[in-house]
């Protein structure tokens, strides 16, 4: 098999991997409008700070697209993008990235 053919196939593997991922996502129960209003009034008093996720994945601007891809498959998370000697922020990728950037043509 030749390596684009190849590159191609693992491409289309990894799609269809994140794909089944999204896909198993869970519709809130209670989505009705009394419902919604009820579960808004009991977490209207609650910050961010309460339920962030404290342990955010992290990687560097120079990381393959690979591995983030492999960090989505274990983590199940939208991943931070920092710079290496700074720590400083630049960028969030999320699932729908790792999508686009396996789905582009070249």
């Amino acid at each position: 098999m030749s390596k684009n053919r190849m590159e191609t196939f693992f491409d289309g593997v990894v799609a269809i991997i994140i794909t089944i991922m999204v896909l198993e996502l869970k519709v809130p129960q209670g989505a009705d409008p009394a419902a919604l209003r009820t579960k808004f009034r009991a977490i209207r008093e609650r910050c961010v700070r309460d339920w962030c996720d404290r342990e955010a994945v992290t990687l560097h601007p120079d990381t393959p697209e690979i591995e983030a891809i492999r960090l989505f498959c274990r983590r199940h998370t939208t991943l931070a993008v920092v710079e290496r000697d700074t720590k400083k922020l630049s960028g969030i990728v999320s699932y729908w990235d790792a999508i686009a950037a396996i789905t582009r043509e070249g």
